[in-house]
């Protein structure tokens, strides 16, 4: 962990990345301070968290726009206030009617904090216009080095908040594209990947030979593959529950054509199929 996300994002780095969706939510409540340090020491090289701004401008982790699904409290996430965090007590994995835990909802200080030494953090500002504040605080924690950011693109539609914020060419960013035109996804993602200087995408795709076109391009531009293998977020058949039964021909599938980073809700499973 001493050496910058830009070396481990490097195709220099041939390693496929685990992403932890959330964190390790089997073993810990979704983004919480704990589900960060479950996937860092189950062998991921990133951890995903989903932040959002509270009324006071404080920036915390948290997926929905309420409170409801992961905690003891109720209420919208726009009426939180720093003194409130404390308090929020959030539910064992991905809440509901889960067990209320002891871990409370973390600010995003104190995520960058936990992570600092131990992992790679990729945030995803729910809400685009908190992006600038999340990268701002970044910045100011000096973790510039560490974490990953994206948004949602399009390639014929340059986002000018993204190439014209402050930030960008500090922090490394990552384009959106889950959803490629068919028969266009190879040319689609070298105008992302060139467009926004970008070391790794965050892609879906429904064609296996348009896969293997688009690892060509890429390979030759540096640039590193990321699908989801969620099972409610995933490209074709791809996805956890049946990588669990069969790992070889699902997570393995993926990786043979050209997958160089996975996101998926089951890291652990995923680091022991790498041999972590």
């Amino acid at each position: 962990m001493s050496r910058s996300i830009i070396n481990t994002l490097s195709l220099s780095n041939r390693s496929p990345l685990i992403i932890s969706h959330r964190g390790d939510w089997q073993n810990a409540p979704e983004n919480s301070a704990q589900a960060i340090l479950s996937a860092a020491q189950a062998g991921a090289d990133i951890v995903e968290i989903d932040v959002r701004q509270g009324a006071d401008g404080t920036l915390f982790l948290m997926h929905d726009d309420r409170l409801d699904r992961t905690t003891n409290a109720r209420g919208p996430t726009d009426g939180v206030y720093m003194r409130d965090l404390g308090g929020i007590k959030l539910r064992q994995g991905l809440g509901g009617n889960s067990a209320i835990t002891n871990e409370t909802v973390p600010s995003l200080i104190d995520a960058l904090e936990t992570a600092r030494g131990r992992v790679y953090l990729n945030i995803d500002a729910k809400d685009a216009k908190d992006l600038n504040a999340v990268c701002d605080l970044v910045l100011r924690a000096g973790m510039e080095n560490h974490v990953l950011v994206k948004k949602v693109v399009a390639p014929n539609r340059p986002d000018t908040d993204i190439l014209g914020a402050d930030w960008f060419g500090k922090i490394p960013f990552m384009p959106v594209y889950l959803t490629p035109t068919p028969g266009c996804m190879a040319k689609e993602m070298v105008i992302l990947a060139k467009t926004y200087d970008a070391q790794i995408l965050e892609i879906g795709f429904s064609s296996v030979d348009e896969l293997r076109e688009t690892r060509d391009h890429m390979r030759k531009l540096g640039v590193r593959l990321w699908p989801n293998t969620l099972d409610p977020v995933h490209s074709m058949d791809i996805f956890d529950s049946r990588a669990i039964e069969d790992p070889a021909n699902v997570w393995g599938y993926a990786i043979r054509n050209g997958i160089g980073a996975i996101q998926t809700d089951h890291s652990a499973a995923l680091a022991e199929y790498l041999g972590r």
